[in-house]
């Protein structure tokens, strides 16, 4: 009989969360973004969060266009059930192209509105951008969010988008500025969290010498807005100087969705240009647990992303610092608040080839310069670290649900000056 007690005291102390976030490997970082964070409550508090995809019938996966009556009746039968009823909050992730999560955590918290809402915003100032039925209308980037802008301030998904972030009891984003934006552009108060490493060393990096030739490391999606094209030139004016045979570049990525008509072609003929395609290795999409090998092979992580419209932090930049890579980034979105230029890494300009392959050039020239960023890469990762992770999200989650904070003690010893350690507080 006492032993049953203690069974029943142990589940009690672990509180339910509704995670309103994509599971699937196909729904790209945000996905992993999600598994990991799951992973990391799971192991280090007493929050147990549950995807919602585990509660809908069979036949949906809350990631396909479900009509918003089904949705109701959906949602209706899962609280009449008592599915609902163990949860103690809803922690929703939101991203420009996450409109199917928003619609299923909004008829929820219709359904439920006693239900405390923790939000996520991961591509502020948008929170979906897609929601917008006129998103992809006009045919330039500048054009379309002109008109979209004018359309959605007066719509009936603008007033939704603003009701579910005044429904919520903690909105959360991923970079100060991100968070600055956010609070303009809704009024309510962001709190910034850290940003989890989808990805993890199985042992501590350890230091070692540097590869000859250097080698440098894109991973990401194969999209004109992460600057691709950029790299490429800055590989051919490397190429084409003393830094000739000194360096070897890999990609690692795929095409995000259906890429336009251009983008494809021109990167295929730029990698295959006789100056770059003698420094460049390109393997296409890889597990994780092939990528996690050949991050710990690599010495620095490039990132010339090019679009600033959107200030998120950067998935594959937290996972390359938690294996000692030295980044070098464009100040664009909220890297920079991360990477100190010349101080734990490069920052260089947005499209300027002349910018990455001078950051480039000065690494290759500094094999000490390499060897003291990733010793501060390194230490900086702690900040983005599962436990740091699980511990911000359980201060808040304790703060709505009205409970203590239920994570072990952590080592706060920070990575010292040379990074923003601002940007994870």
């Amino acid at each position: 009989m006492r032993h049953r007690y203690l069974i029943y005291i142990a589940f009690a102390m672990h509180h339910q969360i509704l995670y309103v976030a994509p599971a699937g490997v196909e729904r790209g970082g945000i996905g992993s973004y999600a598994r990991a964070v799951r992973s990391a409550l799971l192991a280090y508090t007493d929050w147990v969060p549950t995807f919602y995809q585990d509660l809908l019938p069979p036949g949906f996966d809350g990631a396909r266009n479900v009509s918003p009556a089904m949705r109701r009746r959906i949602v209706g039968e899962l609280d009449r059930s008592g599915k609902l009823a163990p949860f103690r909050l809803i922690h929703v992730e939101l991203g420009t192209s996450l409109s199917d999560e928003f619609h299923w955590a909004y008829q929820i918290a219709r359904t439920r509105p006693g239900l405390p809402i923790v939000l996520t915003v991961h591509d502020p100032p948008y929170t979906v951008r897609n929601l917008c039925p006129y998103y992809d209308f006009g045919s330039t980037s500048g054009f379309r969010d002109r008109w979209v802008r004018k359309v959605w301030n007066v719509s009936a998904g603008h007033l939704i988008e603003r009701d579910m972030l005044h429904r919520a009891a903690a909105v959360t984003t991923l970079s100060r500025r991100g968070a600055t934006l956010l609070s303009r552009r809704f009024d309510v108060r962001v709190t910034t969290i850290p940003h989890i490493a989808s990805i993890l060393p199985e042992l501590p990096p350890q230091p070692r010498p540097l590869s000859s030739p250097l080698r440098v490391l894109f991973f990401g999606y194969l999209s004109r807005d992460k600057g691709l094209h950029v790299l490429l030139e800055a590989v051919r004016l490397l190429a084409r100087d003393r830094w000739a045979r000194r360096f070897m570049l890999t990609i690692v990525g795929k095409p995000f969705g259906e890429p336009d008509s251009a983008t494809l072609p021109s990167l295929r003929s730029a990698m295959n240009e006789p100056l770059v395609r003698s420094h460049l290795v390109v393997t296409g999409f890889l597990p994780d647990d092939e990528l996690s090998t050949l991050l710990t092979q690599h010495d620095v992580l490039v990132l010339p992303y090019v679009d600033d419209r959107i200030c998120s932090s950067s998935g594959p930049l937290v996972t390359g610092l938690q294996f000692g890579l030295v980044p070098v980034v464009t100040r664009t979105r909220a890297l920079a608040e991360v990477v100190v230029d010349s101080g734990s890494g490069f920052v260089a300009e947005p499209r300027s080839p002349q910018g990455l392959a001078s950051a480039l050039g000065r690494l290759i020239d500094s094999p000490d310069r390499v060897q003291l960023d990733r010793a501060r890469a390194l230490a900086y990762a702690q900040k983005s670290s599962p436990r740091a992770v699980a511990r911000a999200l359980s201060d808040i989650y304790s703060v709505v649900g009205g409970l203590q904070r239920s994570t072990a003690p952590e080592d706060d010893r920070g990575a010292g000056p040379q990074f923003a350690d601002r940007a994870m507080k």
